[in-house]
């Protein structure tokens, strides 16, 4: 059975952190994973399971300035201050900006009972916060004697940019060089693309999922985000548009000569954070995963690269066409 990780333990010195996750293991018979870099623990939290966060406020980034990035991948988490050093006002801030306990390192005995506690409330606010009673997908199970089903539910999303450009997706749709042509016409086929897809770092999350998750996925974010008119009506039409690129035979960039021009285009998506739950229906367990997602809308972003002789480019946006 996988054992997956519920507590991450976030210390400026890693021997300290592994210690408190040693600590809670033993006592709290739960999956424990210490670290003192701030990037790889925003990467656990956006990849596991965890429910319960414990962070340590002086280190060279405060406590309270990660527990916003924290809260931003998952908003269900329970974190707890531990610190030797944090001042009243920043014990004051913790409390005001939504840390679930606070405790001083020469109590760090009692963090087990803290653990178990943040645990039950977790798990408590999964429950609650459940929009929709009806899981937006569900998948089938056989095992020994016993057929039960893996249920997901939406909780929430946030979209986090409207307009957001997969870097590796520019596609050129034209090339011109120096001396083969001075102008073409390129040709502009706008059309939305139906599919939903998902990021890197979140494919881990679905990696067991059948192929209908993403289906099912994106008619329950339909039912929930309010996408314009314009969209729906772009799923049935392709527009096409004309423009030109040009390259004069004394063209040049800063002093060099330009040799050659790409013209490139990009699809344009909405960029959405959401949290999944999902409940197992042999043992009961609740868990929560973020999941980042891209949702295609009706709108493409254009871009001309020019190439100098002396091997640099220069990129300048040459305009979105919006339908």
């Amino acid at each position: 059975m996988e054992i997956k990780l519920e507590v991450l333990v976030i210390d400026n010195y890693l021997d300290t952190a592994q210690s408190y996750a040693d600590l809670i293991e033993t006592q709290c018979q739960l999956k424990s994973v210490a670290t003192s870099n701030i990037d790889s623990a925003l990467k656990y939290v956006s990849e596991n399971p965890i429910k319960i966060v414990v962070l340590d406020q002086v280190m060279p980034i405060k406590g309270t300035d990660v527990f916003p990035q924290l809260m931003k991948i998952n908003p269900f988490l329970k974190i707890v201050m531990v610190s030797g050093e944090a001042s009243y006002e920043d014990a004051a801030n913790a409390r005001k900006i939504g840390y679930s306990d606070i405790l001083h390192k020469k109590d760090i005995a009692d963090l087990p009972n803290i653990i178990f506690k943040l645990r039950s409330e977790y798990e408590k606010g999964l429950t609650k916060s459940i929009k929709d009673s009806k899981p937006f997908h569900r998948e089938w199970k056989l095992k020994p004697s016993h057929l039960g089903s893996i249920k997901y539910y939406l909780l929430d999303y946030m979209v986090i940019e409207e307009n957001f450009i997969k870097k590796s997706d520019w596609k050129t749709l034209e090339k011109i060089n120096q001396g083969e042509k001075q102008s073409k016409e390129v040709t502009i086929e706008l059309k939305i693309i139906d599919k939903i897809s998902v990021s890197e770092e979140s494919k881990l999350q679905l990696k067991k999922t059948t192929k209908t998750f993403l289906p099912n996925l994106d008619v329950a974010l339909d039912s929930s985000i309010l996408f314009s008119k314009e969209v729906e009506k772009s799923k049935t039409e392709t527009i096409k548009k004309t423009t030109e690129l040009s390259l004069r035979d004394d063209e040049m960039i800063e002093g060099k000569k330009v040799l050659s021009k790409n013209y490139e285009t990009n699809q344009v998506y909405k960029q959405i954070l959401l949290h999944i739950k999902k409940e197992c229906g042999f043992c009961g367990e609740q868990t929560i995963f973020p999941l980042m997602i891209y949702k295609p809308v009706n709108k493409k972003t254009y871009r001309q690269i020019s190439y100098t002789e002396d091997n640099m480019d220069y990129t300048i946006k040459t305009g979105d066409f919006t339908w």
